[in-house]
């Protein structure tokens, strides 16, 4: 009857008709969700059964959400336990996808999964601040449960701009090289205060030695210098540790300034 009540002329009736089959499938499916709990939980082997057969046939896909629900709360347990990626069974991405397997169409495991992965990716982001290797484990980890995820780009490159800066902050420093003196007095930090020449440049270790290059210079001279350990003598501080001093086999001897730190940090490398 509510079938050939929607064919009706009359769009009042067709609109009746429309509603009222909503609210049957309304109640089916809610009918197929009890059921299907009922299916998942009860003791009877019969009951279950029985009632895993009903629910199907009112609504086909009841039992497939209310399983997926069931891998969301775990998802969501493993999140808050710090599970995420590991271990690579009972982890808050593994979950996810279980989630999304069921129930692919589901807002709700479509929604943790989306969570999981924001949390992921804000976790690689802060370990590659301090822990490098330990953001590399983490993306290779999540990588090896949802291969192709193209948020795992965009976290491969927050781990290559922390070593970039990890690299620039353990061996490249800006320092300053003296050119010559016009007197005893210090004031080489202020080139060009009359009593020195010398040029403000980029000292960089290497694997095997270190290079200078000149960025602004007080005269027309221009270091732009590559030394291998075997050609460096003696590396030594002086003045208090502000000044680094470096003798060469090749050309000569080399005074820089900068932050006393950072000269500490140069003679320990070179010196290895």
């Amino acid at each position: 009857m509510l079938l050939a009540a929607q064919q009706a002329a009359d769009p009042a009736v067709r609109a009746d008709a429309a509603s009222a089959l909503a609210t049957v499938a309304a109640g089916s499916s809610a009918a197929a969700a009890t059921l299907a709990a009922v299916a998942e939980r009860d003791a009877d082997e019969k009951v279950r059964k029985t009632a895993a057969e009903t629910a199907d046939k009112l609504d086909p896909g009841a039992r497939r959400r209310l399983a997926a629900a069931a891998w969301v709360q775990k998802g969501q347990e493993a999140l808050k336990a710090g599970r995420l990626v590991a271990p690579p069974g009972d982890c808050a991405l593994a979950h996810a996808l279980k989630a999304l397997e069921l129930d692919p169409q589901g807002s709700e495991a479509q929604r943790f999964h989306e969570q999981a992965m924001a949390v992921i990716r804000s976790e690689v982001r802060a370990t590659a601040k301090s822990d490098i290797p330990g953001a590399e484990r983490l993306l290779e980890q999540a990588s090896a449960l949802e291969p192709g995820r193209p948020e795992f780009e965009e976290m491969r490159t927050a781990i290559a701009e922390a070593k970039q800066a990890e690299y620039r902050r353990t061996h490249v420093f800006r320092l300053v090289h003296k050119h010559s003196s016009k007197s005893t007095l210090g004031g080489i930090i202020a080139i060009g205060d009359g009593r020195t020449t010398g040029c403000r440049g980029m000292f960089e270790l290497l694997d095997d030695g270190f290079r200078f290059n000149t960025e602004k210079s007080e005269d027309s001279r221009q270091d732009h210098v590559e030394f291998r350990s075997a050609q460096i003598k003696k590396v030594q501080i002086r003045d208090g540790g502000d000044q680094l001093h470096i003798e060469t086999t090749v050309k000569g001897n080399w005074d820089f300034y900068g932050n006393s730190a950072d000269l500490r940090r140069i003679l320990q490398t070179l010196s290895r």
